[in-house]
């Protein structure tokens, strides 16, 4: 008679093959561990840590503006070239997408318009001259925050191809409902703890005392600590009692490596500075990888004409990595950025925007802060399209490119 439990798990359920994996998929959280050595080596070495200057030939910089020059220019907004290529360049996801890809350049429209906005209630006696800078504050920490979500979220779908490879059919709700725990609460207890102000950031209401002298920190920080241990735990258990041959390996090792590279993300004052670079890292080196496979495996052997230049961005990894550094030139980092635009927005910015008080620097202030709204809505629009175009559950031939293993001449 067969049994009534079957394994459900596949020995050793990998989506690229255990190198490919490990190196791209499970390994990438030890870029943020790198991050984290640096920060503590600074520390152990110099008096001042991460603001240390140090000299190199005619360069002068700090350990805290390499670190995050580097990252953000070599993989973060790279990484951002995924999404473009998936979609753009992509004759039938233009046509599929057409209302939603124009949608998402609203995007970068939404910083610029608060600004305007509270710079004419300023000029109109309703806003402090303060507000400004409070609103753009407040915006570019609501875009980090979103930053966090966006990061998370793929961090799942990794795991759920996980799952899908493995023939899981039992415990997604214990998954999901443990993983969220994992990864969102550090995040919470550093918001509502000390290491928050002591990173930099400004107070806000969370601190405030609303009742009896506590405040909404007071009780949310130890609250937050005690679920995250007793999540731990459970999960820990639920495991245990699944056994060895229905445990997902790879599942595992992925929550492994993220979970305690969040963690210690915001333990301290000095990672927390760094904790953007130090979760995301991984995160862009997973995306580059899923992107360059997917468009390997639907492009690259698509012999029409109206697939070339998908197929030519898709025609090897240096190329598709050269691809990423142009757009990081042309759309990000190119002169134009900070000349053209700076002089295009003030003048915007004095013509339309013009009162008295307004002075030439208050007007070069105000421009700069648009023009770093207008470049998070790249950002913005990134992690709003990625939340419709990786559905693997509506995408039958995305489905079986990601969780089909492949060539490895490929």
């Amino acid at each position: 008679m067969p049994s009534q439990d079957p394994v459900l798990v596949a020995p050793i359920p990998w989506l690229l093959g255990p190198r490919r994996d490990l190196a791209f998929y499970l390994g990438s959280c030890l870029a943020g561990w790198a991050i984290v050595a640096i920060a503590l080596l600074a520390a152990w070495a110099f008096p001042d840590a991460l603001g240390h200057r140090l000299r190199v030939g005619p360069f002068v910089f700090s350990v805290w503006l390499a670190v995050w020059t580097i990252w953000h220019f070599l993989l973060d907004i790279p990484h951002g070239w995924g999404t473009y290529a998936r979609t753009l360049l992509d004759p039938d996801e233009r046509a599929r997408r057409k209302g939603l890809l124009i949608l998402s350049c609203g995007w970068f429209l939404v910083g610029p318009a608060l600004l305007a906005g509270t710079q004419l209630a300023i000029a109109g006696g309703y806003a402090l001259p303060s507000a400004r800078g409070k609103v753009f504050i407040d915006f570019m920490l609501l875009v980090q925050l979103w930053t966090y979500h966006h990061v998370v979220r793929q961090h799942w779908g990794m795991l759920a191809l996980y799952r899908r490879k493995a023939g899981e059919t039992t415990g997604a709700r214990v998954d999901r409902w443990a993983f969220d725990a994992l990864v969102y609460l550090p995040l919470v207890w550093f918001i509502t703890g000390g290491v928050f102000q002591a990173a930099g950031y400004p107070s806000h209401w969370q601190h405030v005392p609303v009742l009896a002298g506590f405040s909404v920190a007071d009780v949310v920080q130890p609250a937050s600590v005690s679920i995250f241990v007793g999540t731990v735990l459970a999960y820990g258990l639920y495991q245990w009692h699944l056994g060895a041959r229905r445990r997902n390996v790879p599942k595992l090792l992925l929550l492994a490596g993220i979970v305690p590279l969040h963690v210690a993300a915001f333990a301290h004052p000095l990672l927390a500075t760094l904790a953007g670079p130090i979760v995301v890292i991984g995160h862009n080196i997973q995306y580059l990888c899923l992107v360059y496979h997917y468009g390997q495996a639907r492009y690259a052997k698509r012999p029409e004409r109206r697939y070339r230049w998908a197929r030519l961005a898709f025609r090897g990894l240096p190329l598709f990595m050269l691809c990423a550094l142009a757009y990081v030139y042309v759309f990000r980092l190119g002169p134009w950025v900070d000349w053209i635009g700076l002089r295009a927005l003030r003048g915007l910015v004095e013509g339309l925007l013009w009162v008295p008080e307004l002075t030439q620097e208050v007007a070069r202030q105000c421009a700069r802060q648009m023009i770093a709204t207008f470049m998070a809505g790249f950002v913005m629009q990134h992690y709003f399209l990625d939340s419709f175009i990786w559905r693997v559950r509506e995408d039958d031939e995305m489905r079986r490119i990601l969780l089909t293993m492949p060539d490895v001449a490929s």
